[in-house]
C-alpha cells in the first residue's frame, strides 16, 4: 500500500507536465486493483466488492484530484496578466468527485460483472481437480 502511495505521488508532476505522460495513466486503475485485493483477502460476495469498488473509487477520486492540484499549482502554475493564480484545491476536488460519482456507479457495475463472469466460467470449466465437484450420483 506504502508502494502505491508512493508511486502516485511521484507521478504527479509527470501528470501536470505540459507534455503529460502515458505511464501516469495506469495509476487510474488503482481502485480497481485494491478492490481485487480487498475481494481475494477478505472473500468478499461479489455484492460487497461492486459496493468496496464504488467507495473506492470515490476516495480515490477526490484524494487523487487533491494531489493533481496541488500538484498543477506547484509545478504548472496558471498566469494571468503577468500574475501567478493558483487554483482551488478542495473546491476543484470536491466537483471532480461529484462528476465521477455517476461514472463511480457505472465501473463498479463493470467490476461485478467481470467478477461474475469470472466465477461462472470457473464453476462451469470442464475438467475439475481429483474429487472436487463430484457428488457421485452417476
Amino acid at each position: 500500500m506504502t508502494a502505491l502511495v508512493a508511486l502516485h505521488l511521484a507521478s504527479l508532476p509527470a501528470e501536470v507536465s505540459k507534455g503529460g505522460s502515458e505511464i501516469a495513466a495506469l495509476l487510474y486503475l488503482s481502485p480497481t486493483a485494491i478492490t481485487c485485493l480487498i475481494h481475494l483477502r477478505l472473500r468478499l460476495n461479489i455484492s460487497a466488492a461492486i459496493f468496496v469498488h464504488y467507495v473506492l473509487t470515490i476516495a480515490w477520486t477526490f484524494l487523487h484530484a487533491v494531489g493533481l492540484h496541488y500538484a498543477t499549482n506547484a509545478y504548472n502554475p496558471m498566469m494571468r496578466s503577468g500574475q501567478r493564480v493558483e487554483m482551488a484545491v478542495y473546491s476543484n476536488a470536491w466537483n471532480d468527485t461529484l462528476e465521477m460519482a455517476g461514472w463511480a456507479i457505472a465501473f463498479a457495475a463493470t467490476y461485478g460483472v467481470v467478477c461474475y463472469t469470472a466465477v461462472s466460467a470457473a464453476i462451469n470449466y470442464g475438467p475439475c481437480p481429483a474429487g472436487a465437484g463430484t457428488d457421485n450420483s452417476g
